[in-house]
């Protein structure tokens, strides 16, 4: 990574993660049409669950592994980020995303846009973003972040001002980029969602914001929030609204996967779970050592997972829990030797964004992995 881009990184976390900025307030042209206030946050009282969990010994090997040929291919080639993106070039601000009937969305922020790919169409709809979401400071821009799609509606977030602060909002757009409503997280500061995820759909109209690393909030379909308290040790970043719209988590330590019931009320509000699977990563031999990265489950129920070592190939997992049955696979193509994030559609195939990170003239690939 460029000293360029690393300065920009640097930069970021240190303006959201303290959201203190003592220069004069940025011409900042927020043209907001409906603006939701929250009330000041009322925690639910959930346990340090993650701490709990870590007290468990280690779960013996539960699930039999088959080995599995990965098959992927690139879906699409393209060419990105030929705009004043501020450093981000390469490709490294781009969010895949799907919605329920599997379109695929990328977020392309140095072009201040939203690519829509219909399901099966490799031809994509440009849907601009207005630059009010958008901070400037100083000679950097801040762009929006944190995309999710679901039900006809964008969902990201943006950093604006208020009086001498530096707070975050959650824009909802249509699919023409029209703004629908905005939810305005300064009730929650100096907290803010700077680590790992920041907002997650729940497949019922509302919305998870992670406030991390004390806790989320869950805002229904009306929009009406509420704090859930999960504590320091809480995998936030294993934490999935699957495709059959159920909440689930995954904790590396204790190499656990909790299903957390319906998304739009989850017992985790509660700190009690309805089920739990032990020892996925324990039962196979290649995965024993490693750390696994929860990518979700598809509209079946199968849980998928990746896993990588330092410049391997990643190793791809299906978990079946009615059967208890489990498929991984090496991914063989050399331009997978990344640590790639992967989105997980509807029907279980996973796609994933590959880029060269210092050389923007390199064309990024969409590449498609499938267990079939």
């Amino acid at each position: 990574m460029t000293l360029q881009k690393m300065g920009f990184f640097i930069t970021t976390i240190w303006l959201t993660a303290c959201s203190i900025i003592s220069a004069p307030s940025p011409n900042y042209n927020g043209a907001i049409t409906a603006e939701i206030k929250t009330p000041a946050p009322s925690p639910s009282p959930s346990p340090d669950i993650a701490a709990t969990e870590r007290l468990t010994p280690q779960p013996p090997p539960t699930i039999n592994f088959e080995n599995k040929e990965i098959n992927c291919s690139v879906y699409i080639e393209t060419r990105w980020g030929a705009g004043d993106g501020d450093g981000d070039e390469d490709g490294v601000s781009h969010t895949i995303a799907f919605d329920e009937t599997g379109n695929m969305f990328i977020a392309d922020r140095p072009n201040r846009q939203i690519l829509r790919y219909p399901k099966g169409i490799k031809i994509p709809e440009e849907i601009k973003i207005n630059d009010s979401y958008t901070l400037p400071y100083g000679s950097v821009t801040f762009p929006w972040f944190g995309m999710d799609v679901s039900e006809s509606k964008i969902y990201f977030m943006f950093l604006a001002r208020s009086g001498n602060r530096t707070v975050q909002k959650v824009a909802i757009l249509s699919l023409q980029g029209l703004e629908e409503s905005v939810i305005d997280l300064e009730p929650y500061y100096p907290l803010d969602s700077h680590l790992g995820p920041s907002l997650m759909v729940d497949r019922y109209g509302g919305v998870y914001v992670f406030i991390t690393p004390v806790g989320i909030v869950h805002y229904s379909s009306q929009l009406q929030p509420e704090f859930i308290h999960l504590g320091v040790s809480f995998p936030y970043e294993e934490l999935i609204v699957g495709w059959d719209r159920i909440l689930y988590s995954y904790d590396n330590s204790s190499d656990r996967l909790t299903n957390w019931g319906p998304s739009n009320r989850p017992s985790i509000i509660h700190g009690e779970s309805f089920s739990n699977i032990r020892g996925i990563k324990a039962s196979s031999s290649h995965t024993r050592s490693l750390s696994l990265r929860f990518e979700g489950v598809d509209d079946q129920g199968h849980f998928y997972f990746s896993s990588y070592w330092w410049k391997d190939s990643p190793l791809l997992l299906r978990v079946n829990p009615s059967t208890m049955e489990g498929e991984i696979g090496e991914v063989q193509n050399p331009w997978m030797k990344q640590n790639i994030q992967f989105a997980l559609s509807p029907d279980g195939a996973l796609y994933g964004l590959t880029h060269d990170w210092d050389d923007s003239s390199i064309q990024p690939k969409i590449v498609r992995c499938s267990f079939e």
